[in-house]
């Protein structure tokens, strides 16, 4: 009966197909000895991954038919992404000749060491298929970045310097969630921000998209309409739709711009103002096929003169039944005319609505 032995080169679980992240087979290498003499013919290799706790969790992988020369040998196993951090062994068995007998397994088991957790080190995690997570041990996109079940940032950082005499500018892109931090609403927008501005990411960003409700801001980390602007504002068109839409209360202002396309695609060229308020109707119990109008006074009483464009919205969405069917006032007059048709019998108690004149 042979007695065998192996002693392991300086590179056992060496660089080669490991070194690079992502990939997971890793280049074996060692020395078989035969009742203490170097070994050459033929072997088969069978390896047994072994985690932290002394678990199986990957194998037997066999290697089968290996040159052994001068004792030593050089095969590929595949750990795949199962090695997560530092603890897991290699159990080694061999038989010989290749193809004949039973394995025999050597000790000790080996430590998997620093090469073939190049694919998974340091929060960084690639499965079998190729998906990295950075600080997420279970990627669902080709780069995932920060975990939704453990208390993370998912920040991306841009760097550059145009040229060595001038200063460099450094970008924030992604969810500043801090880890010191509770994951409040706004640790959980997704930000744009100037690291050289000095502005904190959390409470002050560039650019926001609000969590849940997909609003954005500019200049403002909690925007209070589908798009809120802390600063002025230009466009070389603004569309007015025409149709009946939810809305948010914004203050009476006054708007320059070169051109507004309006539903009925006419253009307006000249400067504008556009007075814009909220208010609420006691509409109440209707019969179908009933009709009904209403008014709403004008802020400031300001007449109209028959020039305007006026689009009402609905806050909230239109109740079933209950249809917008007109819109308009007289010519000096200072109230908006809203005229209502029912489709069903209901009483659709009080509602509310937003009024914009262009004029």
């Amino acid at each position: 009966m042979r007695s065998f032995v192996y002693l392991l080169a300086a590179a056992v679980l060496a660089a080669g197909a490991a070194s690079a992240i992502g990939q997971t087979t890793t280049t074996y290498q060692g020395r078989l000895l035969s009742s203490g003499q170097p070994y050459t013919g033929s072997a088969d290799v069978r390896f047994t991954l072994f985690s932290p706790s002394n678990v199986a969790v990957l194998g037997p992988v066999e290697s089968f038919n290996v040159s052994v020369v001068g004792g030593t040998f050089t095969t590929d196993v595949n750990l795949g992404d199962l090695v997560t951090g530092p603890g897991f062994t290699l159990e080694v068995a061999v038989r010989t000749p290749a193809g004949s007998g039973t394995f025999e397994t050597l000790t000790p088991r080996q430590p998997v060491t620093a090469t073939p957790l190049a694919a998974n080190t340091r929060g960084l995690r690639v499965t079998a298929s190729g998906d990295l997570g950075v600080k997420n041990t279970a990627p669902e996109r080709p780069i995932h970045v920060g975990s939704p079940n453990a208390a993370s940032e998912a920040f991306l950082r841009f760097s550059s310097r145009a040229a060595a005499t001038l200063a460099g500018r450094t970008w924030d892109i992604g969810v500043p969630g801090m880890e010191t931090l509770p994951l409040t609403n706004a640790a959980y927008n997704f930000v744009i921000n100037d690291v050289g501005s000095g502005r904190d990411p959390l409470t002050n960003p560039m650019f926001t998209v609000q969590y849940g409700t997909g609003r954005v801001g500019i200049n403002t980390p909690n925007p209070a309409s589908t798009l809120q602007v802390n600063g002025e504002a230009r466009a070389n068109t603004l569309r007015a739709d025409t149709e009946a839409r939810a809305a948010t209360v914004v203050a009476t202002s006054q708007v320059q711009t070169p051109a507004v396309v309006f539903g009925d695609a006419t253009t307006q060229t000249t400067a504008f103002r556009m007075t814009r308020w909220q208010f609420s109707l006691p509409i109440g119990p209707m019969q179908a096929g009933a009709s009904t109008q209403w008014t709403a006074g004008i802020p400031g009483s300001t007449p109209l003169t028959g020039t305007e464009t006026i689009i009402v919205n609905w806050i909230g969405p239109p109740p079933n039944g209950l249809l917008l069917n007109a819109a308009g006032g007289q010519v000096g007059s200072t109230s908006v005319m809203l005229g209502f048709y029912s489709s069903a019998n209901f009483d659709y108690g009080s509602r509310s609505f937003t009024v914009t004149i262009i004029r």
